[in-house]
């Protein structure tokens, strides 16, 4: 089959692309009245004719996808590729199962090379009215634990991606710098809210911040990268865009997945391919201590040690779903 794939809700009220290259929902657009708004953020290195490049996550890097297992690794294990952060499907090329007559619904598989715990994971995308409603199941051939979540990322740069964001809960900031010497987020610090988050002492009182960061209002007007994991997110995370009169909700299984990483790019990244370019909120349900994969499957990991999950215990060709959905309305 062809790639992308285009995919419309029966009113036409929704338009999706489907990337086979990483199982990516790279792009939806909600239609409102003679606007079309994209409701995902897409890379900035991205060439227009990208879908057609090799299977990579930097080579497609847009929208959303399933990361199995979460994170990433500094060596081979029979769960764990260290070339492949976030899993292998998301740098693999997917199968079509299943496309609805009317393209409104699609099942996606990928299988895993011979030798790794994980055998299979099938990703359903189905587009209502107001709302995609998205899935994975996972089978694996042992009983094993793995960190696992999604990767929905949104865009914060210019006027009309100034965004507010509610979601529930107290978290903890990135276990490791984030980026030296451009991150200014107090590493391994808990905070009660996401609206205010400790500073290291030497950004206090800069830039329009105290001696804490609102992560609530993105963009920020200074370049950094942050990442915060949000422990008790009670399954939702709301984001408002006013200059776009648009909520978008994403809702999850927090029975599952109970936390939510937060991913904070503000043009911090200097390096190839970012080149300080990207700006964008990568809105994250995971069971893992923030990507740090080796750092999940241990029981001592900070994030286990606030009574937080971080892997989903899988059996033996049984098949483990994780459900979630992304609503759009007007505001």
């Amino acid at each position: 089959m062809e790639n992308p794939i285009y995919l419309q809700s029966k009113t036409g009220s929704l338009q999706a692309i489907v990337d086979l290259n990483g199982g990516m929902l790279s792009q939806l657009y909600a239609i409102k009245g003679e606007s079309k708004h994209a409701i995902f953020h897409q890379a900035p290195w991205l060439k227009e004719n990208y879908y057609q490049d090799k299977a990579g996550l930097m080579e497609h890097l847009s929208g959303e996808w399933a990361c199995v297992p979460f994170g990433f690794v500094n060596s081979d294990s029979s769960l764990f590729v260290a070339n492949a952060p976030h899993g292998l499907p998301c740098h693999s090329t997917w199968s079509v199962k299943e496309l609805s007559e009317d393209k409104s619904k699609i099942t996606l598989v990928y299988y895993y090379p011979q030798g790794n715990d994980l055998k299979s994971i099938e990703r359903t995308i189905e587009l209502g009215e107001d709302r995609v409603y998205l899935s994975f199941s996972v089978i694996a051939h042992k009983d094993c634990a793995a960190p696992m979540g999604v990767h929905p990322v949104f865009p914060t740069a210019g006027k009309d991606n100034e965004l507010e964001l509610e979601i529930a809960g107290d978290g903890m900031v990135y276990g490791i710098e984030c980026e030296p010497k451009v991150s200014r987020l107090v590493v391994g610090a808990h905070f009660d809210a996401l609206s205010a988050i400790p500073l290291q002492e030497q950004y206090h009182n800069l830039d329009g911040n105290s001696s804490v960061m609102d992560g609530t209002h993105l963009p920020k007007p200074y370049h950094t990268e942050e990442i915060v994991q949000m422990l008790h997110p009670n399954g939702q995370a709301v984001l408002k865009y006013k200059n776009k009169g648009i909520k978008v909700t994403l809702s999850w299984d927090k029975d599952l997945i109970p936390t939510c990483l937060l991913w904070m790019s503000n043009y911090g990244r200097k390096f190839e391919p970012w080149q300080g370019k990207n700006c964008c909120l990568g809105i994250e349900p995971i069971a893992g201590a923030w990507d740090l994969a080796e750092q999940s499957i241990k029981e001592d990991n900070a994030i286990a040690k606030a009574g937080v999950a971080t892997t989903v215990a899988l059996k033996a060709q049984v098949p483990t779903t994780f459900k979630y959905e992304i609503a759009i309305s007007d505001l």
